[in-house]
């Protein structure tokens, strides 16, 4: 049985764009980079947009080996 993890994308409000693992700008959601840790996201997001940020959540199937 497969199992779910929650991820945490940032995105900043004023451009629509969204934060990329490498800390640059995409306007795909698909190219965000992934954080695990809700406070780790806010931290990213305050320190890299100020206040102009959005940080969204989904869920990820991990596959058993």
């Amino acid at each position: 049985m497969s199992e779910f993890r929650r991820f945490y994308i940032i995105q900043c409000r004023s451009t629509g764009a969204f934060l990329t693992e490498n800390l640059r700008y995409s306007n795909l959601a698909e190219k965000a980079g992934r954080l695990y840790c809700p406070h780790e996201a806010v931290d990213t997001a305050r320190f890299n947009l100020d206040d102009d940020y959005a940080v969204f959540s989904a869920w990820e199937v991990i596959e058993e080996a």
